[in-house]
């Protein structure tokens, strides 16, 4: 690892928590060097690999830069899929805990995560509250930029812009101008198409 790499590494034990009011549970925000100390179970989403539950159209976040051209488009299908990824989860999860029994049993959190959980996973948890809670991309950057500092202090130390949405604002942009225009939909599997 070369010095950059090295001083841009996040060694953050804290975990950012949303809730979410319309399905009652809790979206964990980790690091994957914490989520891999033993809070991922089988309700977790790691966003820099195909998501299995996809499957060949699955397009994985393995690169953190701003993408550019046809890159943008390929972010924006991404951050969709797992945006529909995190609903499906949720109501599954909504499902199991009203089953007679299974409240207490069921756990009430669902985990999200990338390699630093600054960038991409931030990015995919801002567009699944703009689709399917119907949050505008500046609600949802205001809510995240008050809350990530707040419960990843030592992250803010390593990178003053936490969350950067800045490396996706191009693609942000792309997913709130498809949601406002009538002529694009956004549609399970989360494909944005003309």
């Amino acid at each position: 690892m070369n010095d950059i790499m090295a001083a841009r590494q996040v060694h953050d034990d804290q975990v950012v928590k949303l809730f979410d009011l319309e399905s009652g549970m809790v979206i964990l925000n980790p690091t994957k060097e914490k989520a891999r100390e033993g809070i991922v179970n089988e309700d977790h989403i790691y966003v820099c690999k195909p998501a299995p539950e996809l499957g060949e159209i699955s397009v994985a976040l393995d690169r953190d830069e701003r993408p550019e051209g046809r890159g943008a488009a390929k972010v924006a299908k991404a951050f969709t899929q797992y945006a529909c990824l995190i609903q499906a989860k949720l109501l599954q999860k909504q499902n199991e805990c009203s089953l007679p029994g299974n409240a207490e049993k069921i756990s009430r959190e669902l985990v999200v995560y990338c390699k630093n959980s600054r960038t991409r996973s931030p990015s995919v948890l801002l567009v699944f509250f703009m689709i399917f809670r119907g949050y505008s991309l500046d609600a949802c950057k205001l809510w995240f930029q008050g809350t990530y500092p707040i419960q990843r202090p030592a992250t803010v130390a390593v990178s003053a812009m936490f969350p950067n949405f800045a490396r996706f604002e191009n693609v942000l942009q792309l997913i709130q101008s498809a949601l406002n225009d009538k002529g694009k939909v956004i549609t399970y599997p989360c494909l944005i198409r003309d």
